[in-house]
């Protein structure tokens, strides 16, 4: 009867951070993840997705005797096997394991998942989490929202949605390796959600890339809330970058009250500490001619309006 318990307990309410790429949901997600109770999918999962006992290190190396982290490389420089110390991953290998094959890269748009992918999944979540010596799961997945599949694993799970200026974010995908390397200037970089009519739009242009971005900030938007309202009113949240990094102490305390957790000394440590929290969208420089960007920023209405980023 304790096992099941306990079970019910590790599984129950998990949290996803979800966002477009280069929204703030690194900075966001890295805070949320320094409270004591939480296990979220590390590094490890991403390396040896078929070993979750590799978590162990994060239990040996995280605790309440000592705290030792991995950092992402462009926020300090890493010393000697930064890769092995535990720091949260999307762990994209991780959900392609025991979800199902080509989860990182689809929309799985109004999907629910499989008995068996459910089964896989939870089963592998319970063993990380416990054996992090944690209580409950979270993680972060950029990109489409997923959320009618990952709500059908989990029926209970609160999403945190991370929104950004989409002309911020737009400049800052055209720019980072993954979204060039990954075909992102050439075609949708997700399958099976890109609509047809934004589409038409792209192609419209000429295909340009600037436009071709813009339209997917609005579309992984607006399918996530079209998603989300098949879930309770407590289960679905919005924060945008700008206001969290205003306030970043307050606004995390926020996201924990939404999420069910209590205040955590870790999560405000880790805010005053870095030197990361600031507002980022200057550094988003142009990367494309005027004329360009105004087509694209005109594909995002009335998107861009309705959440405040016409200024």
């Amino acid at each position: 009867m304790k096992s099941v318990i306990e079970e019910k307990s590790v599984l129950n309410k998990p949290v996803f951070v979800i966002g477009v790429p280069r929204s703030g949901t690194t900075i966001i997600y890295e805070a949320l993840c320094r409270h004591e109770l939480l296990g979220w999918l590390a590094n490890y999962s991403e390396m040896l997705p078929a070993f979750p006992a590799m978590n162990l290190l994060r239990r040996i190396l995280d605790n309440r005797f000592i705290s030792v982290y991995g950092h992402k490389k462009q926020h300090d420089t890493v010393v000697p096997g930064n890769r092995y110390l535990p720091q949260p991953d999307e762990a994209y290998a991780f959900w392609n394991h025991y979800a199902r094959t080509g989860f990182s890269k689809d929309y799985l748009g109004g999907m629910a998942a499989s008995r068996e992918e459910i089964e896989r999944v939870r089963a592998a979540v319970l063993k990380t989490v416990r054996y992090q010596g944690r209580k409950r799961f979270s993680a972060k997945l950029t990109g489409p929202g997923r959320i009618s599949y990952l709500s059908s694993i989990f029926p209970d799970a609160v999403f945190i949605h991370v929104i950004r200026d989409g002309r911020a974010v737009v400049n800052s995908l055209l720019r980072v390796a993954f979204w060039k390397q990954g075909g992102g200037l050439e075609r949708p970089y997700w399958r099976n959600g890109f609509p047809d009519e934004f589409r038409g739009e792209w192609e419209n242009t000429g295909k340009q890339a600037t436009v071709l971005a813009a339209l997917q900030w609005r579309n992984i938007i607006e399918q996530s809330r079209k998603e989300a309202e098949s879930l309770r009113e407590n289960q679905y949240y919005e924060v945008r970058y700008e206001d969290w990094v205003n306030d970043p102490v307050v606004a995390s305390a926020g996201l924990l009250d939404c999420c069910g957790l209590p205040a955590s000394a870790g999560v405000e440590r880790y805010i005053r500490s870095t030197q990361k929290v600031r507002n980022m969208n200057s550094r988003a420089s142009k990367v494309t001619d005027a004329g360009e960007q105004a087509v694209a920023w005109q594909a995002m209405q009335p998107l861009l309006g309705e959440l405040g980023y016409d200024g």
